[in-house]
């Protein structure tokens, strides 16, 4: 069964209520009649078989309110801090050796934290004695203490002696560069302490350098931090009249634990309508950007700021926009680090650091619908004896209705892939909408009884069908000219009895 939009839930209430596969004959009786079912639901209840994107919930104001919500967006450091490519053998011209980094354009670099690297040093020399090596690299430390590789050539009669110290593992040693350059040098030294030079030294990072902590000085870049769709299912089943929403709003809560400014910007904020239109949403808080709060130097790495910006009818188009039969919110966020492209903005990233966004409609039942029409389907089976088919049944609806919007439609009869019939004569009313005052505010609870009389071949098709189609127009009261409010605990009572009367 197809998601229902906003109202076609209340139909489906009353649909839901009959079963016609529960009638029973007794040959000593001519007719006889039965409740069916009592159902009391407020808009909350009808919306139990939504999908998981979309929800009601009463507001602080005791307000009905749908939300639709998009899949959360996130963007790690590791995806956004590309990391350094350093597997290519390098010889050392000199002892000491100065080696430029290729760092993120991105950050001056002054420390970082390595996760799991593998660094290997070879190395060649003409002594025809043992040779205590020693390689430092000042730029490199764990624990505060300087990386220093040592070994030993031992000589076995054949002269140059080559060696190396291979897949040392640099993960959680700290990476100081505010340069952007390591130096690397040697001691090889005899027995007797005297110094002698290597022949060659290689130098080699088994594989790319990736941080699991980040620190500098930041410059102005911009990231794709990632975008998504929010489906609105209110305008799916459209088919005409009027639907005009008051104070539509977008919430979106932005995360962030990067410990650098970020700003939020918004290139593609917009609507797609029924018919295909893209709808941009306007507002001063976009041109503004989106400041994100973040956790400084002195704060726990994995701390998360969170903001929320709230797009409404005060500061945005919002109105207009939900009010051109939109059936998908669009949006891309980007990322942008300082912002205001400073030059001395220190701060730092975490492999663990993330920039995120929660993005959410919420549409409080605040407006005015006029001949809103919109169709479903719903199946049937209806099993009964050709022996004992009826020759009449009535199937009497009453409603007690506390919610300001009323329906009149018609169902009709589906068999064999084509509709064959129809339940009523007419287009009927079905339910009422409760009576509002001046404010929009119910007034009165609004009572409404239907009698369906299916008989002859109307009804002989109704126990052959598998499908009933509803096509129904919904008007809040005073036939759309008030703006009405539906509130959280305003109920829909619905009965249904069922007359039954056999063949002669």
């Amino acid at each position: 069964m197809k998601q229902y939009s906003l109202f076609l839930i209340l139909l489906l209430a009353i649909a839901s209520c009959s079963d016609l596969t529960d009638f029973e004959f007794e040959e000593s009786l001519r007719s006889w009649a039965a409740p069916v079912a009592e159902t009391e639901s407020t808009f909350e209840d009808f919306f139990g078989s939504a999908s998981s994107a979309t929800s009601v919930f009463v507001d602080e104001n005791n307000v009905a309110t749908i939300r639709y919500t998009a899949r959360p967006v996130r963007r790690y450091a590791g995806t956004i801090i590309d990391p350094i490519d350093l597997n290519i053998p390098i010889a050392l011209p000199d002892n000491p050796s100065i080696i430029t980094l290729p760092v993120p354009s991105e950050v001056q670099l002054e420390r970082a934290v390595l996760t799991g690297e593998k660094l290997s040093v070879t190395y060649e020399s003409d002594a025809t004695e043992d040779v205590a090596i020693a390689i430092t690299i000042p730029e490199l430390s764990l624990d505060g203490t300087t990386l220093v590789l040592k070994d030993t050539l031992r000589y076995t009669g054949t002269s140059p002696m080559t060696g190396g110290i291979l897949d040392f593992d640099l993960a959680g040693y700290t990476l100081a560069i505010p340069d952007g350059t390591i130096e690397i040098g040697y001691i090889a030294t005899l027995g007797d302490g005297s110094a002698v030079d290597l022949n060659r030294v290689v130098f080699l990072i088994s594989k790319r350098l990736d941080f699991s902590y980040l620190e500098g000085i930041w410059s102005n870049n911009t990231f794709t931090g990632g975008s998504d769709t929010i489906r609105i299912s209110l305008y799916e089943d459209f088919l005409s009249g009027n639907l005009r929403i008051d104070n539509p709003r977008i919430v979106a809560r932005f995360s962030n634990s990067f410990g650098v400014p970020v700003e939020g910007r918004l290139p593609i904020f917009q609507v797609v309508t029924v018919d295909g239109t893209e709808v941009p949403i306007t507002s001063p808080l976009l041109s503004d950007g989106i400041k994100f709060p973040f956790p400084g130097l002195d704060e726990n790495f994995r701390d998360i700021k969170d903001t929320t910006v709230v797009y409404d009818r005060t500061n945005s188009n919002l109105v207009e926009v939900f009010n051109s039969q939109p059936v998908r919110v669009e949006y891309q966020l980007d990322l942008v680090v300082n912002p205001d492209d400073l030059a001395d903005v220190r701060g730092w990233i975490a492999d663990s650091s993330l920039l995120g966004v929660d993005v959410a409609v919420e549409i409080p039942v605040q407006g005015t619908a006029d001949q809103f029409g919109a169709e479903t389907q719903f199946e049937i089976d209806v099993e009964a004896d050709p022996e004992e088919q009826p020759s009449k049944i009535e199937l009497h609806f009453f409603s007690e209705n506390e919610i300001p919007l009323g329906i009149e439609g018609q169902i009709y009869i589906n068999a064999q892939g084509r509709i064959v019939d129809s339940l009523f004569q007419q287009k009927t009313q079905i339910v009422s909408a409760a009576p509002v005052d001046a404010s929009g505010n119910v007034s009165a609870t609004a009572e409404q009884k239907t009698v369906i009389e299916l008989t002859g071949q109307k009804l002989d098709r109704l126990l052959e069908a598998n499908l009933l189609t509803a096509r129904v127009n919904f008007s809040t009261s005073q036939d759309g000219s008030v703006p009405v409010t539906v509130l959280g605990d305003q109920k829909l009572k619905l009965n249904l009895g069922v007359v039954v009367t056999e063949r002669n």
